[in-house]
């Protein structure tokens, strides 16, 4: 496969430690196994030590905000701009399957690096977490929410789809300077993480591509799932997007004069299941203004999808299947 191939696994480790780790304090952390559900409220220290004392207030006013972030479990979000010194976090922990949800709170005196939050900042009552009925939380803007809950991809068909016995006849070895054509009976990885997808979703709503994997093998961390976008078949790829299995899981831009990757998106898994989400706008990057493009960039563009796994100073690339972007309703 021609196409652009990512150049250091260690600049990608690197660039996830930067983004997840001591460096913006626009972070927002979710430490826990449920959505969190928040906003930022600009206020003093006594304001919120009253609102603590009668948690209503705070249920109040996440009811009032239509604009509630929201991060996956275990994920990061990223605030658009720095707050401002002196604000509290109020959220709910969205439990599946359960119509009560719980309230948080935290109060943030100077915003320095990221924060991290977790099930020990619900708000506890008469010993008992404070919760508020989901209904009363205004809904997301999305019909699809990353989460490792599948419900909400269950009405979009695969793109792609493969049979439990499918098995390639070769796979793609990189030693870091060739990239060789193999038989797949030489494959120290073929059918180990996550390597034997079983299918690829993807759907477009509210300028978000949404996109779900899933896989006969259990996803391992170190491996990454790979597009590679093709506006002429014929030719190298223009651009490629990773998703290097880790937590938090955030989705990288790479393209040719690129010389470190871009994060523009997240994305959450658990062992057989990875679903993510990009936001439309970040292929501006490549394409500029996608308002300008000519239609005719979306009718050819197309991607390949591959597993990467590594070991022993290897790459294997498994191929996945292809789609085309005029196939996924919404890309434009």
């Amino acid at each position: 496969m021609n196409a652009i191939r990512l150049r250091f696994v260690m600049m990608v480790v690197a660039v996830v430690a930067g983004v997840a780790g001591a460096g913006s304090a626009r972070e927002i952390v979710n430490a826990h196994d449920a959505v969190l559900r928040y906003v930022v409220v600009p206020t003093d220290r006594a304001t919120y030590d009253r609102n603590i004392a009668d948690p209503a207030r705070i249920i109040e006013i996440i009811a009032a905000h239509t604009d509630l972030r929201y991060v996956p479990p275990a994920g990061l979000d990223v605030l658009p701009s720095q707050p401002a010194e002196g604000a509290a976090i109020y959220g709910v922990y969205a439990y599946a399957g359960d119509i009560r949800w719980h309230v948080l709170a935290r109060y943030i005196e100077v915003w320095t690096r990221p924060i991290r939050l977790s099930a020990d900042d619900v708000i506890v009552g008469d010993s008992q977490p404070v919760t508020t009925a989901g209904w009363t939380v205004p809904p997301l803007a999305t019909n699809i929410v990353i989460d490792n809950r599948y419900l909400d991809w269950e009405h979009i068909p695969y793109h792609v789809f493969s049979n439990h016995r499918a098995r390639p006849e070769t796979f793609v070895r990189d030693d870091g300077q060739t990239r060789t054509t193999v038989p797949i009976d030489s494959s120290l990885f073929w059918a180990r993480a996550g390597s034997n997808l079983e299918g690829i979703k993807l759907a477009v709503d509210a300028g978000t591509v949404y996109t779900m994997f899933s896989a006969y093998s259990a996803f391992a961390e170190s491996s990454s799932v790979v597009a590679y976008a093709y506006l002429d078949r014929r030719e190298s790829a223009v651009f490629s997007i990773e998703l290097p299995v880790t937590r938090p899981g955030i989705v990288f831009l790479w393209w040719s004069t690129a010389e470190k990757p871009a994060a523009i998106g997240r994305f959450v898994y658990d062992r057989f299941h990875l679903e993510a989400e990009i936001e439309l706008h970040a292929l501006e990057t490549v394409f500029g203004p996608l308002d300008e493009l000519d239609p005719d960039i979306f009718a050819r563009l197309s991607f390949d999808f591959a597993v990467v796994v590594p070991g022993s100073g290897l790459y294997e690339e498994f191929f996945g299947g292809t789609v085309f972007a005029r196939d996924v309703v919404g890309f434009r």
